[in-house]
C-alpha cells in the first residue's frame, strides 16, 4: 500500500481548498503530482483535476464547503423513478431552473440488472438506500453485507454529512393499535410484509393477494426521515395488486399478517409513518435529506477499513467513484478515478489515501467501472471506461442557490499553473465570478496584462510574449480596477517550425506554425513576431506571419526570432483548372490483384479509361484491386470516379490514400454500384483526413481502389467486366463541391487532442465572437463550448471532458462556418 502526504496550500479564491502538490510513498520517495485544473466553479464548490504520473492516474475531485449558504447537495434519481437509468448530462438539463442551478455530479448506487436473480419489475432499481429531499426512494438494506460494513452517504437537514454503515427501521403507527414494521420501499412484497410505495414508482409492484391502503400527509406535513409524519387514509383496495399511484399518494401494501394489520384501517382514519434510519454502531438517527449507497465503508474515523481488502471488487485496479467527508461533516469530497487513456485505475485503498490526504475522515466506495463518472456544468469531465457516458440509477448533484447576478466581483486566471517555454506566446483566459462566488464566465473579456520587461512583453494588451531567458516572475492582470498577480515560470525551450515544408495553392493562406517546447510543454509562437525573408518573392509572400502562394515553383523562407533561425521549403502548385483527369491507364505499373482463384483477369488500359475483364471463380469475400501510387497535385478537395460495372455486382468499394509521411494507406469504404450504367462517385478529401487544412498531410497519394464483389450474384465460369471511365481530381470551386472563403479558414491543432486543449490558427480582419459545438460521429451534440472572442492569430478552445474517440467540431464566427473532424486521445 502506498502512503500519500499531500501539501496544503491556499486556494486562489475566497474558499479554502486542499490542493495536491507532491506525494511521498511508503519508501519515502517523493513524486510530483501535476495539478491540471483547480478552480472555483460555484459558491463554496471547487473542481480539481490532477495527474499522478507515478501510477499513472487521472483523478477528478469536487470539493464542497457546506458552510456556504448558497450551495446544496441533492440526490438525483434517474427520471424521478425507481427503475430507470439516466445520463447525468440529461439529468443536468432536467433539473436546471433559474433559481436552482446544477453545477456538477457523480454517480451513486449500484443498481439491479438482469442476471442477478431479481424480478424483472426491479430492473434499474438502486441496490440499498436512496433518499431524495427527505423522501425515501428505496430503503437502506443488507445488500452486500456479506463482505462487511456497507457505505451509506447521507446529508441531514443541517447540511451535515454522515458516512457510515446504517440500518432501516421504518414503521406505521396507528393510535390504539400496535405499530407494524415496513419491510421495503418501492420493491416487491414478500409473505407477511408491509411494503411502502410512493410516486417514485407508477404503480404498486404486487399481486392480487393483499390489501393496499392509499395515504397522504395531512395539511402542513411533508415526508421526512426519523420523524413521525401524520397521514390520512384516502382509499383502500383489497384483493387487487399493481394499482396506479396518483400524484401525492403513497401506498401501504400488505400480505398475510401485514394485511390483517391494514384491514383494520378505514378511509379518513389518521396514522403516522416513521421512516427510521440509524447508524449501525452508535444508533445515531440523523434527519436525513439526501442519501446514496455504495458497496463498502472503506474509511472510518480516518483509518482504512478491512473492506479495502476483503472484496475483490475493491482490491483490484478499477475505475472508481467515492464520496468522502471531513471530520466535522461540513466538507464534502466527490472523487472519480479513470481507468482509460493513460490512467490504470485504482484500488479503493489508493482512493482512500488520496481522499485522506485532502482532509477526508470517512469514505464510502460507490459504483465503479463504466459507471464511474463526473459531470461538471453539463459535460462529463472524466474518461468513462465505456468510452462514452453511461446512464446511471442515481447519484449526488451539486447546486448553486445564489441569486442571479451577472456582475463581476472577482477574477482569476483559468490556468492553475503557468509554465511557458522561453520565447513562447501566451494569451490567458480569465474566469469571472460574481459576489456570491458563482462562475459567471470562463472567458472574461476586457482584461489587460502588464509585466516586468525582464520577464517578457505584452502585445495588444492581452498577449504575453515570454523572454528568451528562463526565469520566474509575475503576470499582472487588470480588470475594472481589480488587480490580480499570477506566478509565471519560463523554462528553457527549443523553437522549431511545426512543418519543414508545405504545399500551397494561391487560395490557401497559411499562418506559419512555430512551436516552443520545454519538457512536455508545447506552446505556439505568433508568426507575426518573427522577421521573415523569402528567397523568391515571385513564388510566395509573407504578411504578418501569413504565407500565401503567388506562382508555381519552389522556394525557401527564413524566419528569425532572437537567436532562432528557421527555414522552410515552400512548394506552390496552382491548378490551371478546377478538375484534372488522370489518364494513361495503359501504363505497365498499374497492378491488378484478386483472390478469385484461376480467374482469367485482364486489364485493358488506354489513355482515357480501363477495363478489367475476368472469368469468375468462387472465393470467400471476392475482390479485385487496382493499385498504383499517384501523387495528387496541389491541395485537392475531392476525388471522382466514373465507373460502369457492366454485369458485375459490386457491393462496395474501398479507396486507399496515403498522406504525407505515412507508409500505410488510409482507407474509406464506399457503397455499391448500379450495374450496366455509369456511376459517378465523389469522395471528399475531408472524409479521409482529420483536418483538410492541416498542410502536414500534403501531398496526398492515390494508392488503390478495391472492388468487393457480391458472392450470391456472381456465377462461376461467367465472364465479367468492370470499366473505369474516369479518374478525376477536383479542386476549389469544382462542380458538386461547396465553395468556401479560404482566407477565413481555420487550422486546428494538435489533432489528435491531448490534455483537452485545441488551438485555432485563424486569419481575421477584426475580432469575432466564435461559437463551437462538438458532435458525435452519429450527429448528437455532446458539448457546447462557451462563446469566445477570437483575434487573428492563435486562439485556444477548451475541449476538456471529451472521452477518447472521434468527433465533429463545428465552428461559427461572423458569416463563416468551419467543420473539422477531431480525435481525442
Amino acid at each position: 500500500m502506498k502512503k500519500y502526504l499531500i501539501q496544503v496550500i491556499k486556494t486562489f479564491v475566497p474558499v479554502m481548498v486542499l490542493v495536491m502538490c507532491f506525494v511521498i510513498d511508503a519508501s519515502g520517495n517523493e513524486s510530483q503530482i501535476d495539478t491540471l485544473v483547480h478552480r472555483q466553479v460555484a459558491p463554496g464548490i471547487t473542481y480539481t483535476k490532477t495527474y499522478f504520473p507515478m501510477y499513472p492516474l487521472n483523478v477528478y475531485m469536487l470539493t464542497v464547503d457546506l458552510n456556504n449558504e448558497y450551495n446544496t447537495v441533492e440526490t438525483f434519481q434517474a427520471g424521478n423513478q425507481a427503475g430507470k437509468t439516466e445520463a447525468m448530462t440529461d439529468a443536468f438539463k432536467r433539473l436546471t431552473t433559474a433559481s436552482h442551478t446544477p453545477i456538477g455530479s457523480v454517480n451513486g448506487n449500484f443498481w439491479i440488472v438482469s442476471g442477478q436473480g431479481y424480478p424483472n419489475d426491479l430492473l434499474g432499481v438502486p441496490h440499498s438506500g436512496s433518499i431524495r429531499n427527505g423522501e425515501m426512494v428505496t430503503e437502506p438494506n443488507d445488500w452486500n453485507r456479506g463482505h462487511g460494513n456497507i457505505g451509506f452517504a447521507a446529508l441531514d437537514k443541517n447540511k451535515k454529512l454522515w458516512i457510515d454503515d446504517m440500518n432501516f427501521d421504518g414503521k406505521v403507527i396507528v393510535e390504539g393499535q400496535d405499530s407494524y414494521s415496513i419491510s421495503q420501499v418501492n420493491r416487491v412484497r414478500g409473505a407477511d410484509e408491509l411494503v411502502f410505495f410512493n410516486n417514485y414508482v407508477g404503480k404498486t409492484r404486487t399481486d392480487d393477494s393483499g390489501t393496499e391502503v392509499f395515504i397522504k400527509p395531512v395539511e402542513g406535513q411533508i415526508w421526512g426521515i426519523n420523524e413521525d409524519v401524520s397521514c390520512e387514509v384516502i382509499r383502500i383496495i383489497k384483493g387487487k395488486g399493481s394499482n396506479d399511484i396518483l400524484p401525492g399518494e403513497s401506498v401501504l401494501s400488505g400480505s398475510g399478517i401485514a394485511q390483517t394489520f391494514l384491514d383494520k384501517l378505514q378511509v379518513g382514519q389518521l396514522l403516522k409513518v416513521n421512516m427510521g434510519v440509524c447508524t449501525l454502531v452508535d444508533n445515531f438517527k440523523p434527519m436525513v435529506q439526501q442519501m446514496v449507497t455504495g458497496n463498502a465503508l472503506v474509511m472510518k474515523n480516518g483509518e482504512l477499513t478491512d473492506r479495502n481488502t476483503n472484496e475483490s471488487y475493491n482490491s483490484q485496479l478499477y475505475p472508481r467513484t467515492g464520496i468522502g467527508m471531513s471530520e466535522d461533516g461540513k466538507k464534502l469530497f466527490l472523487i472519480v478515478i479513470d481507468k482509460q487513456s493513460g490512467s490504470i485505475g485504482a484500488t479503493t485503498a489508493t482512493m482512500c489515501e488520496i481522499l485522506k490526504s485532502v482532509g477526508a475522515y470517512n469514505v464510502a466506495s460507490m459504483d465503479g467501472g463504466g459507471s464511474a463518472q463526473m459531470m461538471l456544468q453539463g459535460s462529463i469531465v472524466n474518461k468513462p471506461a465505456d468510452g462514452k457516458e453511461r446512464p446511471v440509477a442515481n447519484g449526488w448533484m451539486l447546486f448553486s442557490t445564489a441569486p442571479l447576478d451577472e456582475s463581476i466581483s472577482t477574477i482569476d486566471f483559468s490556468d492553475y499553473t503557468v509554465v511557458i517555454p522561453a520565447n513562447a506566446s501566451y494569451k490567458p483566459d480569465f474566469l469571472g465570478y460574481n459576489k456570491y462566488g458563482m462562475l459567471v464566465t470562463e472567458h472574461l473579456e476586457g482584461v489587460t496584462l502588464t509585466c516586468d520587461s525582464e520577464l517578457g512583453r505584452i502585445v495588444d494588451g492581452n498577449l504575453f510574449v515570454a523572454s528568451s531567458v528562463p526565469q520566474q516572475g509575475e503576470l499582472i492582470a487588470h480588470y475594472n480596477g481589480k488587480v490580480l498577480h499570477k506566478k509565471v515560470v519560463i523554462e528553457k525551450s527549443d523553437i522549431s517550425f511545426r512543418l519543414d515544408s508545405v504545399i500551397l495553392d494561391n487560395k490557401m493562406k497559411y499562418p506559419i506554425e512555430i512551436e516552443a517546447q520545454s519538457n512536455k510543454t508545447i506552446f505556439p509562437i505568433e508568426p507575426s513576431l518573427l522577421n521573415w525573408q523569402v528567397e523568391d518573392k515571385n513564388i510566395c509572400k509573407i504578411e504578418n506571419g501569413v504565407l500565401e502562394g503567388l506562382k508555381n515553383g519552389v522556394t525557401w523562407i527564413t524566419g528569425t526570432y532572437g537567436d532562432f533561425i528557421g527555414r522552410m521549403k515552400v512548394i506552390v502548385e496552382i491548378p490551371e483548372n478546377t478538375t484534372y483527369s488522370f489518364g494513361n491507364f495503359a501504363a505497365p505499373d498499374w497492378k491488378i490483384t484478386t483472390n478469385i482463384s484461376n480467374a482469367n483477369q485482364l486489364m485493358i488500359g488506354t489513355e482515357e479509361d480501363a477495363k478489367i475483364e475476368f472469368t469468375y471463380q468462387s472465393a470467400r469475400s471476392p475482390y479485385i484491386l487496382m493499385a498504383k501510387d499517384i501523387r495528387l497535385y496541389s491541395l485537392p478537395k475531392a476525388i471522382k470516379f466514373t465507373i460502369d460495372p457492366h454485369n458485375t455486382t459490386i457491393k462496395s468499394m474501398i479507396l486507399g490514400l496515403k498522406v504525407n509521411g505515412e507508409l500505410k494507406s488510409r482507407s474509406i469504404e464506399l457503397g455499391g454500384l448500379e450495374k450496366n450504367t455509369d456511376n459517378e462517385v465523389v469522395i471528399p478529401v475531408s472524409s479521409l483526413l482529420d483536418n483538410v487544412n492541416d498542410l502536414a498531410y500534403y501531398p496526398l497519394t492515390f494508392n488503390s481502389l478495391k472492388f468487393m464483389l457480391e458472392v450470391k450474384d456472381m456465377m462461376a465460369n461467367e465472364k465479367y467486366t468492370i470499366e473505369l471511365k474516369e479518374f478525376q481530381i477536383q479542386y476549389e470551386n469544382s462542380v458538386g463541391l461547396v465553395s468556401s472563403n479560404r482566407s477565413s479558414e481555420v487550422i486546428v491543432y494538435p489533432n489528435p487532442i491531448v490534455d483537452g486543449k485545441l488551438y485555432l490558427s485563424m486569419i481575421l480582419d477584426k475580432e469575432e465572437k466564435l461559437y463551437a459545438d462538438v458532435y458525435s460521429i452519429s450527429g448528437r451534440c455532446i458539448k457546447k463550448i462557451t462563446p469566445v472572442v477570437c483575434q487573428s492569430g492563435i486562439n485556444e478552445l477548451d475541449m476538456s471532458g471529451l472521452s477518447t474517440g472521434e468527433y465533429i467540431l463545428r465552428i461559427v464566427y461572423g458569416n463563416n462556418t468551419s467543420v473539422h473532424k477531431i480525435i481525442v486521445r
